[in-house]
């Protein structure tokens, strides 16, 4: 896997925010316990050279820019791998590290032992499982001869199954949308007949959704409606049902219907 080097800045610690809830489906991430990060990364020491050539005092992070998965449209933990190799003449240490996104829906970890490099020393790779998807921003909090600083890469979730689906949708001609409140999207067809006047269910390969109520006798009303975009019922719909000739009953019901 191809790595992308970033050179850390010395800055005041970036608080990386913990998953608690999150307020829509840009991030979802997994909190494995310290312990399990630990066993992790002893387990993935193995082939690897911990020693660097230094010819600057940086501090830099390793890290794959692209992850991905192909799980669409179920959710599945992705491996999230890093090291950091340092030539600063000062001891670095980090315990925590973190991934944050829009409007800073992230998730963090913490080892419980530091990680202690010295001069020439690259960490061992630290690796662990997230079900994120997203651009995200991934950052380790370390100190630097007693300093805090920062390390920082940005990194691109991708789930390549969702993707092809969404292409295979807009080839089709369909349209990419979240039915309902919760994810995933998903492939909806559009209706060839959109916009057209209806007044009955029949008139429309989708749906006849009223516009038009109009009384005629103490016991008959009119309706007319405009055939739907979608074949689906989510959203705020009053849809016109079977009519005779778009003549009802006074008396029938239209009530909007909600489905989420």
């Amino acid at each position: 896997m191809g790595l992308v080097v970033v050179a850390a800045c010395a800055q005041a610690p970036l608080a990386v925010p913990e998953l608690r809830g999150l307020p829509n489906a840009a991030a979802y991430a997994s909190e494995p316990s310290a312990s399990s990060l630990d066993d992790a990364a002893s387990s993935a020491d193995a082939g690897t050279d911990a020693r660097i050539s230094c010819t600057n005092e940086e501090v830099v992070l390793e890290i794959a820019p692209r992850v991905e998965v192909a799980c669409f449209p179920e959710r599945c933990p992705a491996p999230l791998r890093f090291r950091v190799a340092s030539c600063s003449a000062e001891e670095i240490s980090f315990t925590t590290f973190g991934l944050s996104g829009p409007g800073n829906a992230g998730v963090s970890w913490e080892l419980t032992d530091p990680v202690v490099l010295r001069r020439g020393e690259r960490s061992r790779l630290v690796e662990v499982s997230t079900s994120t998807l997203g651009e995200m921003t991934f950052r380790v909090n370390t100190m630097n001869g007693g300093k805090p600083r920062i390390l920082e890469a940005h990194v691109s979730f991708v789930d390549v199954r969702y993707i092809a689906e969404r292409e295979s949708c807009a080839a089709s001609g369909g349209a990419w949308l979240q039915q309902g409140m919760l994810p995933p999207e998903r492939c909806v067809d559009v209706m060839h007949d959109e916009g057209r006047r209806c007044v009955d269910s029949r008139d429309c390969t989708g749906h006849c959704e009223l516009t038009k109520r109009t009384p005629l006798t103490k016991t008959t009303v009119r309706v007319e409606g405009r055939c739907t975009r979608y074949r689906t019922r989510f959203g705020c719909h009053t849809f016109i049902g079977e009519t005779t000739g778009g003549i009802m009953p006074a008396n029938a019901h239209f009530a909007r219907m909600c489905v989420d």
